[in-house]
């Protein structure tokens, strides 16, 4: 049974009707385009009564920024499924971002957008449960003896290299080459295989 008031569960439901409409907002409009007034209008709300609901502009784009990385998570956990061995697991995990990146522009770049719980700092970002299963697939296939690392590289920098690949190919392929996005991304996810083949060790 739940502990809620009747006057608490209103005011949560209003509070997931106005999330609902910002992300209405920026599905429609982009990120740029959101503002605390517009989503007023949206709502039929004057822009101080928001304010009882939400502090701030931010606190709303931070909470539907930890949505959009759950959706993320979700979206890449429904297409990786199944006994990959470790080098199709690290090129999946590269393509499977770019799919979502590709398919939903608004929320990558809301994803991607400055906001308060990123970490404070990289042996946090090293032990965050996205960033450490990177490390764990290269580890793991080092261990196993389906990777080698390469010169210079451990299992932190070689789980960088792999993170940073999808992540700049998405931002590129949305900004600076942007009037050719299909020709940029063929010839970089090139460069991704050409990596994997690289640490990957061919058993006879």
């Amino acid at each position: 049974m739940s502990d809620q008031t009747p006057s608490s569960r209103r005011h949560e439901r209003t509070r997931e009707s106005i999330l609902q409409a910002a992300q209405e907002i920026i599905l429609e409009d982009g990120l740029l385009a959101f503002s605390m007034r517009k989503l007023a209008e949206k709502v039929d709300y004057s822009p101080a009564a928001l304010y009882k609901y939400f502090t701030n502009k931010e606190e709303i784009l931070e909470e539907l920024r930890q949505q959009v990385f759950q959706m993320e998570a979700n979206f890449s956990a429904e297409r990786m499924q199944g006994n990959l061995p470790p080098d199709a697991l690290l090129i999946e995990s590269g393509l499977t971002y770019l799919e979502f990146s590709r398919s939903y522009p608004q929320y990558y770049e809301l994803m991607m957008s400055a906001g308060g719980l990123f970490p404070a700092n990289m042996d946090e970002f090293f032990e965050h449960e996205n960033f450490k299963g990177m490390i764990d697939l290269i580890e793991n296939g080092v261990k196993s003896g389906d990777f080698r690392l390469l010169k210079g590289f451990d299992a932190k920098h070689t789980a960088l290299l792999f993170w940073f690949l999808p992540h700049a190919i998405s931002t590129l392929r949305a900004t600076l080459m942007h009037n050719c996005p299909d020709e940029f991304e063929k010839q970089a996810l090139e460069v991704m295989m050409a990596l994997v083949q690289n640490i990957s060790v061919t058993k006879a």
